[in-house]
């Protein structure tokens, strides 16, 4: 299906051995030659305006991170919306180290803020968006609160955030 888009050139394939989501999203990142970056996993999805509208609340700067609502689709179909509260731009930091704040697919950011703080750690089996998130409002980034339900979280017995001890 997606052969004539790769032929002419509307979608770039890259094919590596498989060393791990962080290696594969490490990859992407060099390959990538937009100003902004999102990330969406196999089984997850976005809704039609998310990228223009997070692209529209931080493209005034390079040090702004989108954040938009999301939904969390459970195995017996159920969606159950779930929003982000940002605090205060000087507690963000804090709320981060407590807890990952949304699904690495809420996230619209800036690719020089990737770059700036290494891209995603190798050593991290799990978790690593979340530590790459850390290190970038350790540099001082902000984060906006974008509030529009923009992308979906399949939540499955086989994914990785169903093993709570590997988490």
């Amino acid at each position: 299906i997606l052969a004539p888009y790769i032929t002419d050139g509307k979608i770039r394939y890259i094919y590596q051995e498989n060393r791990g989501l962080q290696v594969a999203r490490n990859t992407g990142l060099k390959a990538a030659q937009g100003q902004y970056i999102k990330f969406l996993d196999s089984d997850d999805f976005l809704y039609l305006e998310q990228i223009e509208k997070q692209v529209n609340q931080i493209k005034m700067s390079d040090n702004l991170i989108s954040i938009s609502d999301c939904c969390y689709w459970r195995p017996n179909g159920e969606k159950v919306k779930r929003e982000y509260y940002p605090p205060d731009d000087e507690r963000q930091l804090g709320a981060f180290i407590e807890a990952n704040q949304a699904p690495v697919h809420a996230f619209l950011v800036p690719k020089v803020l990737i770059q700036k703080a290494g891209g995603f750690d190798e050593t991290l089996k799990t978790c690593e968006d979340w530590d790459l998130w850390i290190r970038i409002l350790q540099q001082g980034a902000v984060t906006k609160h974008l509030p529009y339900v923009g992308c979906c979280y399949r939540i499955s017995m086989i994914s990785m955030s169903a093993n709570m001890e590997e988490m």
